[in-house]
């Protein structure tokens, strides 16, 4: 996501976020402040152009001040650190990354084997161009399930791919010209945090068999808090609170999981 250009007089104005364990922001340095983790969101406001830091125990503790919150990864260094400050108002959206029939399927995607079902088993993208399940048709991405051999007794092979970059913010969009539906299909555009259900996840999109609107939820952890501002405010929002056991690697862990009333329609998003 890249910004509008900023002043000084704006930067006490920012917040600062919450941060993040076990994240790095690669690259991107401003310059690195000695410091304990606790400085680094003033030092963060102080410092024209910062957006974000990331603090490690790099010379007994430094703040690496970034001018930009991507790439995030997974920090190798113990007790690694990232925050980020809130944008001001007069910071506006333009396209940070952007996969289309031109460069999709060399994006860096990961081909998921989805713990739920056998479909996605041992199909990686290797297997998935042999059997035309991914590629590109009449100038769009196109990605569907094995439609080469017949499976009279076991799920037909699919796809799940993840993106390998992680996002802490941002506009997203999709784009689609057609979406399956009818016995046997799940499509849907989800995103997930770590730790998963308890860090959250939000389904963007989601359709089931035959469904005619979108099944869109926030899923969490069993400790999950909501504004009672937010409840009594929205005309949209509606909460479910479900004994709902998930089997997550033989843990039974309860779900929160939160939506929008009435459900809109496919044709409504």
């Amino acid at each position: 996501m890249l910004l509008a250009p900023e002043t000084f007089a704006n930067r006490f104005l920012e917040s600062c976020l919450s941060t993040t364990k076990g994240l790095t922001i690669a690259g991107n340095d401003l310059n690195g402040v000695k410091g304990a983790a606790t400085d680094c969101c003033q030092l963060c406001q102080q410092k024209f152009g910062c957006r974000a830091w990331t603090w490690d125990s790099f010379n007994g503790g430094t703040c690496w001040l970034k001018n930009d919150t991507q790439p995030l990864s997974k920090s190798g260094s113990p007790g690694a650190l990232t925050g980020f400050v809130s944008p001001s108002a007069d910071r506006v959206y333009s396209t940070k990354y952007e996969w289309n029939a031109t460069n999709f399927w060399d994006a860096p995607w990961h081909f998921d084997q989805w713990a739920l079902t056998s479909v996605t088993k041992n199909v990686d993208k290797a297997t998935a161009q042999s059997l035309n399940m991914i590629g590109y048709n009449n100038s769009r991405v196109y990605m569907g399930v094995d439609h080469v051999y017949p499976y009279p007794i076991s799920g037909r092979p699919s796809i799940q791919i993840a993106s390998t970059y992680l996002f802490n913010s941002g506009l997203f969009v999709l784009s689609l010209e057609h979406m399956p539906t009818g016995p046997g299909v799940w499509p849907s555009w989800w995103m997930t945090g770590p730790d998963w259900p308890n860090k959250g996840e939000i389904d963007i999109m989601e359709g089931i068999f035959n469904m005619t609107y979108n099944m869109n939820s926030i899923l969490t952890g069993n400790t999950t808090k909501v504004s009672t501002h937010l409840m009594a405010h929205s005309t949209l929002f509606s909460m479910k609170l479900e004994a709902e056991f998930l089997q997550c690697n033989g843990i039974h862990k309860s779900r929160s999981e939160f939506g929008f009333s009435p459900k809109p329609t496919f044709q409504q998003i």
